[in-house]
């Protein structure tokens, strides 16, 4: 009887632990999805910046798809836009001291990050819906 008993409390220790940890993984989550969204506002409003500055004819949806596809082309054109292929444009076109490196990683993984070539990257459609 007290096996029994005994395998029940360690049970319940385990679920004690297992429900504290996930817990802890929703602070953790909530802190970084907060995060996301103001890396996201740096990132949406450093590329309208940009938009009006540059190119004041051209359409807000217009000039996100070409830097996104910028961004995929410095990806190798797999689809998926990479932490470095997108930083390398924002670089480029004057805005990585807005939207720094540490903000377009935190983006990718908090919304849909998934790995190729060995770099976590993000389809090519969700980047353009974050920016929408």
């Amino acid at each position: 009887m007290s096996f029994i008993y005994s395998k029940f409390i360690g049970h319940a220790n385990v679920s004690l632990v297992s429900s504290r940890r996930l817990m802890n993984l929703t602070i953790v989550r909530a802190m970084s999805t907060r995060e996301s969204v103001d890396a996201v506002q740096k990132l949406k409003t450093a590329v309208e910046s940009y938009r009006a500055s540059h190119f004041p004819e051209e359409l807000p949806s217009r000039c996100r798809k070409h830097i996104i596809c910028a961004a995929d082309a410095e990806s190798f054109q797999t689809g998926d836009i990479s932490t470095n292929g997108l930083h390398k444009v924002l670089d480029n076109i004057g805005l990585s001291n807005q939207v720094t490196k540490e903000d377009v990683m935190l983006i990718i993984n908090t919304h849909g990050a998934r790995e190729a070539h060995s770099e976590i990257t993000i389809p090519v459609n969700d980047m353009l819906d974050i920016l929408s």
